[in-house]
């Protein structure tokens, strides 16, 4: 495990090097010269390259790596290339000792991910100021890498706080329209799970998945809108009251349009769009098959499952087929056909969407 980072930049070096040398008198020479860099300096020697790699793989990572060129089995060029294989040792400075005369060697180690070179028979002083400065390099290197592990792990923290109180603000907005007509949140939020599971079937992307299931719980913010004596109105209510309610849609639309969030750009559509049937006589446009958007498709789906699985939700003994069966019979005339197919496909999926809702399951 690296040690380089045990101090500042402006603190002794502490740092692991090895030396890969099948030569003892070579290998002997190079560490006594690396350990001259300071102090806290430990310096691991390895007459064999098939052992070095060997160590490096079972996860002993050091700060620099110093091989000769010239050795049995594995030349220099070979090993580096194993050190570059291995994703963990990619970034770590690695020297390579040859002759003057070897220039096509230099090339190629070059090519194979060696960092720089030092020539026999090697100058201690020289050797000893390049590797200080690639230990600083890699000190430089780590800080900067940790550094950036902090960020990212920050930033994912504050995303997923940001989401949570994004979902948190929604559901309350989401209350504002249910509260109107004694919806509740556990039903809104039933129904969005099912828009997400139609949406995931019919082969939409993730996102659009995620956003369609809060998408739906605003569809009827709209209702904040709708004057009480037309909610509390008792009897057969009038063609005045009848308009008055389903401009709900049109208020909620008006409401989310002009927002930035994709989630409550969808909800406008939602909220326009879910009362609309595929036959086309829905409202408030009157469209219908392909012309009603995907969102309000999907949502007058859901919609329509959950209020025939009320009389289920009252009766835990009546079987998941009988709303299904009657969700069956509207299919042709309100809905499209791919969203109840959708639904009626995943009869397992509706039961723990259900059941989820009581665990708080995503």
């Amino acid at each position: 495990m690296t040690t380089i980072l045990s101090g500042s930049k402006d603190l002794p070096l502490a740092a692991e090097i090895m030396v890969v040398d099948d030569q003892s008198t070579s290998r002997v020479i190079l560490e006594t010269i690396l350990r001259s860099i300071g102090d806290n300096i430990h310096v691991t020697g390895y007459g064999d390259p098939l052992s070095a790699l060997q160590a490096l793989g079972s996860g002993r990572l050091p700060d620099l790596i110093v091989a000769d060129y010239r050795m049995p089995g594995l030349d220099g060029i070979a090993f580096t290339r194993g050190i570059r294989q291995t994703p963990s040792c990619r970034d770590i400075p690695l020297v390579i000792v040859t002759v003057m005369e070897e220039r096509t060697v230099m090339y190629q180690a070059l090519e194979a991910g060696a960092t720089d070179f030092l020539t026999k028979p090697v100058d201690h002083y020289e050797c000893k100021v390049r590797c200080r400065n690639l230990l600083t390099l890699r000190r430089q290197q780590l800080i900067i890498h940790n550094r950036a592990s902090s960020l990212e792990t920050s930033v994912h923290q504050f995303l997923a706080e940001m989401r949570a109180r994004e979902r948190d603000t929604l559901e309350r907005l989401a209350l504002t329209g249910g509260y109107r007509e004694n919806v509740s949140l556990r039903q809104l939020q039933y129904i969005g799970r099912l828009a997400r599971m139609v949406a995931r079937r019919l082969g939409f992307p993730g996102l659009f998945c995620e956003t369609i299931e809060l998408a739906a719980t605003l569809q009827n913010i709209g209702m904040i809108g709708v004057p009480d004596a037309v909610l509390l109105q008792v009897g057969t209510p009038t063609a005045e009251g009848i308009r008055s309610m389903q401009n709900h849609t049109r208020i909620g639309y008006e409401l989310l349009k002009d927002s930035p969030s994709p989630i409550l750009q969808m909800g406008a559509t939602v909220a326009l769009h879910h009362h609309e049937a595929f036959d086309g006589s829905g409202y408030p446009a009157g469209l219908s098959g392909a012309a009603i958007p995907v969102e309000g498709r999907i949502v007058a789906a859901a919609n329509a499952f959950v209020t025939l699985n009320g009389t289920r939700s009252g009766n835990p003994s009546r079987p998941l087929s009988d709303p299904l069966v009657e969700f069956a019979q509207i299919r042709a005339r309100q809905l499209d056909p791919d969203c109840v197919d959708a639904l009626q496909a995943c009869p397992g999926d509706l039961v723990a969407a259900e059941q989820g809702l009581a665990t708080n399951r995503p």
